[in-house]
């Protein structure tokens, strides 16, 4: 029997008695097995695909790839380093977040040779090695002494189809591959298109829309995205805008079950824990916003789920190396001796590898996970354990190495400002907030994520609970996400991220104490029955004080600012007096997902009000930006004469990426927003506003444009490697002289190619 420190059993034992499981009908064994419920949540991703959109081939090429290239070799190498194996389900999840580390230290090593397309042969030399070598051939087949039930596996799949259909409806029903609606992306998909480009052929990368500028950016996810293109053959659009989330998104509960039944020993903490990471966020009848946008949702349900690659892509891969760290913290596998524990220290380096570069925000997290634990051990137990010390040593030469030498020390205008997040809600309310209202609308930020959190009290209610150093290193990562989204700053709110890297972490605790709550004994029907009556309840009444309160928050101008404290105030005082008042509060830790107030359309307006504004691409720009790609070497430089995004009161929009995007190649000047030396410009404007640092740069290339004589031409040619000229006219049109300077090669809409002589 596995245990844990005050956890019950982590996985229920086979059964005992009766018929022998393996003369089981093999009808009844599949059924009962976790292959149905994962063959509905195939079956549902093919149909969405097909739904919109992606052609079948792409479909049949890239499922292809995802078992050749991530599934089957990951799998093999996790049980081969895991050692003692654990179940099924986490040999394939796990062993495909482990594929998709492999697989990118690999794309870094045949890049940096010259070959990238090389990528498509590392699978296969796993799977001849597993075939080949007496050691390695066992793990095709592998005895697991438990088997997790089937509606724990029902329950995973049926989140996963709700993101899955969130996914859709999200992303793709918002950005079509083909027609008129699909020249208006979001304005970061053409930038995450470009640098997939620049992995694509060039190493090491830099920024293709403009020369000259390192990419200080966590560009890994880009790396993958290349790779999956030169193995699947799918264009990297298709692969963006389509395939790559899916996984994805199918991964991410599915780890944090696992991890939240490793933590807790309580294996059905798992499907609750997936579903406070993707339903729940916050509990607030009103709309916090950032910019105008829903902000501090730490659910899943939010546009990021698609229109952050570099986060789902993360998170992915940040799971797993905790899920390491759990084990090596409870040593759950010493029977399997020295090679075990080694091989689960080697996959803890290759996930930290690739975590470094996968996001920003995760390092810093683990390492505050770490140093909580260390100081809960230090005062409970006098010792840090060795898991510990290690993990954190690891952590710290990771994050060194990706802060000088992935981000070149840029810190893309993050800095200590406490006021920063507190400030960007508050100012929708009032000008000018003072402190007092900057501490209160902050105050009530962090109460609002309750909704997520309220489990937690269980594992606060027995010390031994609390001392455990998992628990310890699951809150120092919440504590650290909280802490830099509120004491830290950046123009565009990066910060927020850290928040929702830590959402998941936070769902897995609260989880965790309401599973604890319910002693093993006492969890039959009637008290499962009990709590959902108790969250039915709570959900009406979350919905009745929404319905009953404003249509939209105070405003100042219609109160005072006082007013405007107790408006915002009102609704949680009344949510605690309605529960107080029904005799709910020992059931408030099991009441989660009701109280929260998911807006799905918020997110949706996210999306869509970003991706509409500015210029959308020019009618005939992927068709000329194609065969650009097809006819030119990837070393090529193309100048271009559009550049702002937008343009608001004469100030030009620098995030212009598509051209970059869809040519693969990179740009002299296309826009500059996002890099290292846009971000250092002294200028009051907006990040997405400052003007670009070499104006003598801009002026020679757009000259070529607006006044095309062969010197021009010339001096774009020999100072700056310039062989191209990518030409929208809608805007920018050129001189009709440039015909006579330039050789025109392909046109397309709105769009032309010109060949520089």
């Amino acid at each position: 029997m596995v245990t844990t420190s005050g956890a019950a059993v982590t996985e229920p034992r086979a059964r005992s008695g009766g018929a022998p499981t393996n003369r089981s009908p093999v009808t009844h064994r599949l059924l009962r097995s976790g292959w149905p419920p994962a063959l509905a949540v195939a079956l549902f991703a093919v149909v969405t695909l097909l739904a919109f959109e992606a052609p079948p081939l792409d479909i049949a090429r890239y499922a292809g790839y995802l078992g050749y290239g991530l599934v089957l070799p990951g799998t093999l190498l996790w049980r081969a380093m895991r050692g003692a194996p654990r179940s099924f389900v986490e040999d394939v999840a796990a062993g495909t977040a482990l594929g998709y580390a492999v697989e990118l230290l690999v794309y870094l090593a045949v890049s940096a040779f010259g070959v990238p397309a090389l990528v498509a042969a590392w699978p296969a030399v796993v799977l001849v090695a597993f075939a080949a070598v007496p050691s390695l051939r066992r793990h095709w087949r592998v005895r697991y002494e438990t088997a997790l039930p089937a509606a724990w596996h029902w329950a995973v799949a049926g989140i996963a189809v709700v993101l899955l259909g969130w996914l859709a409806f999200n992303g793709f029903l918002t950005h079509p591959l083909d027609g008129p609606g699909s020249g208006s992306p979001y304005v970061d998909m053409p930038y995450h298109l470009a640098l997939a480009a620049e992995l694509k052929h060039h190493f090491p990368p830099k920024m293709p829309f403009v020369t000259g500028q390192p990419l200080s950016y966590h560009w890994f996810v880009h790396a993958h995205l290349a790779a999956s293109s030169w193995t699947s053959g799918v264009e990297l659009h298709e692969i963006l805008y389509r395939f790559a989330a899916v996984p994805l998104a199918v991964l991410t509960p599915l780890l944090v079950a696992l991890l939240a039944a490793r933590a807790s020993g309580r294996i059905w903490a798992g499907p609750v824990a997936a579903a406070l990471t993707v339903f729940v966020g916050y509990f607030s009848p009103y709309a916090w916003t950032w910019d105008g946008h829903p902000a501090f949702e730490l659910n899943l349900l939010t546009a990021h789920i698609w229109a952050s690659p570099t986060q789902n892509y993360g998170l992915v891969l940040f799971l797993p190396l905790v899920l390491l760290l759990v084990d090596r913290l409870r040593d759950v596998d010493r029977p399997s001796g020295a090679a075990g524990a080694r091989g689960q220290w080697a996959m803890i380096v290759l996930l930290l590898i690739a975590t470094m570069g996968g996001k920003a925000t995760f390092l810093p997290l683990l390492l505050a996970g770490v140093g909580v634990a260390g100081l809960i051990g230090l005062a409970v137990r006098r010792r840090i354990e060795r898991p510990l010390w290690i993990v954190g040593v690891l952590g710290l030469v990771g994050l060194g190495y990706a802060t000088q030498v992935l981000f070149g020390g840029d810190s893309a205008s993050v800095g200590f400002d406490p006021k920063a997040t507190a400030n960007a809600f508050a100012a929708g309310y009032i000008p000018a907030p003072p402190a007092w209202f900057l501490l209160l609308s902050g105050a009530l930020v962090v109460a609002t994520w309750a909704a997520k959190a309220a489990g937690v009290v269980g594992i606060l209610a027995r010390r031994e609970r609390w001392a455990d150093p998992v628990a310890g290193v699951l809150a120092g990562i919440v504590l650290g996400g909280v802490a830099v989204s509120f004491l830290f700053g950046q123009p565009g709110g990066s910060q927020l991220y850290f928040a929702r890297s830590m959402a998941p972490f936070l769902a897995i605790l609260s989880a965790w104490g309401a599973a604890a709550l319910v002693p093993p004994d006492r969890a039959n029907r009637r008290v499962a029955a009990a709590l959902l009556g108790s969250a039915l309840l709570g959900g009406a009444i979350m919905t009745a004080l929404v319905v009953a309160g404003p249509e939209r928050p105070p405003s100042v101008i219609r109160m005072s600012r006082r007013d405007v404290a107790l408006a915002l105030v009102q609704p949680y005082l009344a949510a605690v007096l309605v529960i107080v008042g029904l005799g709910l509060t020992r059931l408030i830790p099991l009441v989660r997902g009701p109280l929260d107030h998911v807006r799905t359309t918020g997110g949706l307006a996210y999306v869509v009000g970003n991706g509409s504004q500015g210029r959308p691409i020019a009618p005939g720009g992927v068709e000329a930006a194609r065969w650009l790609r097809d006819h030119s070497d990837p070393d090529d430089v193309v100048a271009t004469n559009t550049h702002c995004r937008d343009v608001v009161d004469g100030r030009c929009g620098n995030r212009h990426f598509w051209v970059a995007a869809y040519t693969e190649r990179r740009i002299l000047v296309e826009g500059w927003g996002y890099t290292p030396s846009a971000n250092r410009v002294q200028s009051d404007e907006p990040l997405s506003q400052r003007p670009f640092w070499r104006p003598d740069v801009l002026a020679e290339n757009d000259r070529a444009f607006t006044e095309p004589t062969r010197a021009n031409l010339d001096r774009l040619r020999d100072r700056y490697g310039v062989r191209w000229l990518f030409v929208d006219d809608r805007y920018d049109r050129p001189a009709p002289e440039l015909d006579d300077v330039a050789r025109l090669r392909f046109r397309a809409g709105n769009a032309a190619v010109y060949q520089v002589p």
